[in-house]
């Protein structure tokens, strides 16, 4: 049986979700639930490095980071998710 992982939702994240066209939060809750077993996603680099970066759809991301067996989900949107990041983490 897969490993599971919890996904725990920070309150930007849960605003972000909220606020999606109903169709790209569709897509994104599907990408969600495969998370629970497969939190893969690309590396980030530089500022960003220690997160993960998971594509909802073109254009659209999940920005994450894995903490044991949990997944924390930061920020949910177009790319201007990476300098949403950066500005919170200066």
């Amino acid at each position: 049986m897969p490993e599971q992982y919890k996904l725990v939702f920070t309150e930007p994240f849960a605003k972000d979700l909220e606020r999606l066209d109903p169709v790209v939060r569709g897509q994104a809750l599907r990408v969600l639930a495969t998370m629970e077993t497969e939190p893969d996603g690309e590396l980030l680099r530089g500022e960003l490095k220690g997160l993960r970066s998971r594509r909802v759809r073109r254009g659209w991301r999940i920005v994450f980071r894995v903490d044991g067996q949990r997944v924390v989900l930061l920020l949910i949107g177009t790319h201007e998710v990476y300098e949403r990041i950066r500005r919170r983490r200066r």
